[in-house]
């Protein structure tokens, strides 16, 4: 067994320890990855119940019917954002919203710990707010009996 003594340690001696989390201010690039459930839509069918999920590069995002659990419309693509403003590409869309394949919407993003808000700057329907899933939260699907 090598003890410590024995490795050669000089070339970490000038090595950057990067701070704790809890000192990092994180970017919004950072804090928008994950799965998010619609809590408030200023748009036409606001009484839809939705999830948008972001990785890093793409997103999704699916509307179902509350009652049935059917989805109403699914789509995604690509997104770039570039500070607070986010770009998504639409590449894939299902059968009721094929027509905005291959479109795009600008949307500026204000993060405030687990809610987002966006505010459509193209045409001023889709303004949402928000709120990050978490595994704890009951299911956007009422129970059908």
């Amino acid at each position: 067994m090598i003890s410590v003594n024995e490795l050669d340690v000089k070339p970490f001696a000038n090595a950057v320890i990067p701070p704790s989390d809890e000192h990092v201010t994180k970017t919004i690039a950072d804090q928008i990855i994950g799965t998010w459930v619609l809590v408030e839509a200023h748009r036409l069918n606001t009484s839809s119940q939705g999830l948008i999920s972001f990785t890093g590069t793409h997103w999704i995002t699916a509307t179902p019917d509350p009652k049935t659990g059917l989805v109403v419309y699914l789509l995604g693509g690509r997104y770039i954002l570039e500070g607070d403003i986010m770009t998504e590409r639409i590449d894939f869309a299902d059968e009721s919203m094929q027509s905005v394949i291959g479109g795009a919407a600008r949307i500026k993003i204000t993060m405030d710990g687990d809610v987002f808000k966006q505010i459509d700057l193209d045409r001023g329907i889709y303004n949402q707010t928000w709120k990050r899933y978490k595994p704890t939260q009951p299911s956007t699907r009422q129970d059908r009996k």
